[in-house]
């Protein structure tokens, strides 16, 4: 039963990723499923639309939100947009292609957390963080086309995020947070203040040719 279990998921991938196709990509649908199990920043179902422009140019849109209380540590709640604009390396009628783009990302996020505070007597607190973060990243990736309609985009980019994060601790307590233990990255993700820090994206997306 097993085997033939696996031979007819294998049979069935192969038909539907195995045979690519020349698309020109004029419009398409995608979804970020790596985004669904982010246990750092939250869970969060994201929904994106790219259309073509002139040429080699299109501009790709993304809207998300986020699952309340997923893995039991944040309740988190807020959106999250992003615009890139792309240009591919090819013109329309290939199975692949390569683009460069350059990004804008923005999103507004509060949840609840805790930490152990370092003031005698040290003391655990829960508290709120409220933040909003934008990020500007230039991007390289690779969309692969297949004749049943389905895109797999990768793409790796460089850039610089921007932070600003309030939260219900006093300012005594948000700069005694223990830098240590707790919640792993607690300092660099619950702590106030404004930040500029390099950001870094990697992961891959979902599409589907509409178009």
């Amino acid at each position: 039963m097993k085997t033939r279990l696996t031979l007819i998921l294998l049979f069935s991938s192969t038909l539907i990723f195995g045979q690519q196709d020349s698309i020109d990509n004029k419009l398409r649908l995608t979804l970020t499923p790596l985004s669904l199990i982010d246990f750092y920043s939250g869970s969060s179902p994201r929904i994106g639309i790219e259309y073509k422009l002139k040429n080699n140019y299109a501009f790709y849109h993304e809207i998300g939100t986020y699952f309340p209380n997923f893995n039991g540590i944040k309740n988190n709640q807020g959106i999250l947009a992003k615009t890139e604009f792309k240009y591919y390396l090819k013109k329309s009628g290939f199975t692949s292609d390569t683009y460069f783009s350059a990004e804008l990302f923005y999103k507004y996020q509060t949840y609840n957390t805790w930490d152990t505070i370092n003031i005698k007597p040290i003391y655990r607190k829960d508290y709120t963080v409220y933040k909003s973060v934008g990020c500007f990243t230039i991007k390289y990736g690779l969309v692969e086309f297949f004749k049943c309609g389905i895109t797999l985009d990768y793409f790796v980019g460089l850039g610089v995020r921007f932070k600003n994060a309030h939260s219900t601790l006093t300012t005594e307590e948000n700069n005694n947070i223990q830098r240590v233990g707790d919640n792993g990255g607690n300092i660099l993700e619950n702590k106030a203040g404004q930040f500029i820090l390099p950001n870094f994206e990697a992961g891959f997306k979902i599409g589907y040719k509409l178009k």
